[in-house]
């Protein structure tokens, strides 16, 4: 009898562990006419700002954000450990999977700064994936950070397309053009890169 509850102590010990391994990572919603500004838990009561939703997540959630090339997200936005940054949504899907960022244009508009930064991300579970990024100085700089950047357009910054000092991010199937001052440039760093259109871009 012992050895029987022994036994099944183990088994709900291993339950309990799978159970908490396997839940999924919160979703926070982002459409520019939400009608409730959050908390954005479904697409009803979306986030006003990809802004307000980083700052709700934690590492392992997810930011979904809804586009129309007609209302872009005039931010400049820190990425977040651990917290994937998704574009291209209509704004009623229910798995990522059903997400076109080539339909539904996802605009990050830096508005002469920076449009996206990443400082000290060490993560490659930090993602930027599905996002038009234009405007800005440094479209995408990151600083000791390890970030996926990936299915994104990066265009018509005044600066670099992507910047990176002392970071390893891995950087794939983007297009980047209409810098000022070249796609992607690294300093100090060990980036991955493939797969990418970089045309179009100038240095001096």
């Amino acid at each position: 009898m012992h050895r029987f509850h022994s036994r099944f102590a183990l088994l709900a010990c291993v339950c309990l562990v799978v159970l908490a391994t396997s839940a999924p990572a919160a979703v926070i919603r982002v459409k520019w006419d939400s009608a409730t500004d959050g908390p954005g838990s479904t697409w009803a009561n979306a986030c006003h700002t990809v802004t307000a939703a980083i700052a709700a997540a934690e590492a392992g959630d997810e930011i979904w954000v809804a586009g129309d090339a007609a209302h872009p997200y005039a931010e400049n936005i820190a990425l977040k450990d651990g917290v994937g940054l998704y574009g291209g949504f209509a704004g009623g899907e229910t798995t990522r999977d059903q997400r076109d960022w080539n339909t539904n244009v996802t605009i990050l508009d830096g508005g002469s700064r920076r449009v996206v930064a990443a400082f000290n991300v060490a993560s490659a579970t930090t993602v930027l994936d599905g996002f038009t990024v234009r405007n800005g100085s440094d479209g995408i700089y990151c600083l000791s950070s390890s970030p996926t950047i990936t299915n994104n357009t990066i265009a018509a910054n005044s600066s670099r397309g992507i910047y990176c000092w002392s970071s390893s991010p891995t950087i794939t199937n983007n297009t980047i053009s209409g810098s000022d001052q070249g796609g992607i440039s690294c300093w100090s760093s060990s980036p991955t890169i493939t797969n990418n259109t970089i045309s179009g871009n100038e240095w001096y």
